[in-house]
């Protein structure tokens, strides 16, 4: 059973694949998303223990994400 929640956000599914494989391979569970407005509605969904976040992505980049996540609390 995994005991932590990892969103992972990139908009290069190769990436979130191998990074995804690799931590599950730790007993992790991963959310994925492909953008940040994804990424966002993902995080209030699913409370992840650590976001590991592309820096350049659409609709929000990193920075933008956490501004939103910030504002409401998440």
């Amino acid at each position: 059973m995994a005991t932590h929640r990892f969103l992972l956000v990139d908009d290069e599914p190769h990436v979130t694949h191998l990074v995804s494989y690799k931590l599950k391979q730790e007993n992790i569970e991963v959310v994925t998303a492909q953008d940040g407005a994804e990424a966002f509605r993902l995080a209030c969904e699913n409370s992840p223990n650590l976001v590991i976040t592309d820096l350049q992505m659409p609709v929000l980049d990193n920075c933008e994400l956490l501004i939103q996540t910030q504002k409401t609390g998440n």
